[in-house]
């Protein structure tokens, strides 16, 4: 049986663009235009960045604005926490257990921090076959 992504509760599906409408420029002010502009040309920019990540197979150490990630195959703030206190005090083993679940992180020692890696949904799951799939619950206002 296939695993669609989007109906696990596991996907995180960014939001589609905030300016959705936006684009008419009706009701808006020049200033408003202007800043409707600008941030549409910011998104476009990132959108392209992350599409180059992509395509070339980099690591996302921060949350995809574009791409659907899965929270089963990143780590939580709690365990990075966890693993930026054990390796400040020189203690690599929360490390070693993050990888050995297959969870990534990237060190960033000049910082002194420890970044998750955001498993993007394509990537962890690009035949459907994902074994941590869960279905995702529908809220019912009935």
């Amino acid at each position: 049986m296939k695993h669609l992504c989007p109906a696990c509760q596991f996907c995180n599906i960014p939001l589609p663009g905030r300016l959705v409408g936006a684009a008419s420029g009706t009701g808006l002010s020049p200033g408003q235009l202007e800043a409707a502009r600008e941030l549409m040309q910011f998104e476009t920019e990132r959108r392209n960045d992350e599409n180059r990540r992509v395509e070339n197979n980099y690591k996302f150490d921060y949350e995809p604005q574009f791409f659907p990630w899965c929270s089963a195959f990143t780590p939580s703030k709690e365990q990075i926490a966890e693993a930026t206190r054990q390796l400040m005090l020189g203690d690599t083993t929360k490390l070693l257990e993050l990888e050995a679940t297959g969870l990534d992180v990237i060190i960033d020692a000049p910082n002194g921090k420890v970044k998750p890696v955001y498993a993007l949904c394509a990537r962890k799951n690009p035949n459907g076959e994902c074994g941590l799939f869960q279905t995702r619950e529908v809220a019912s206002d009935l």
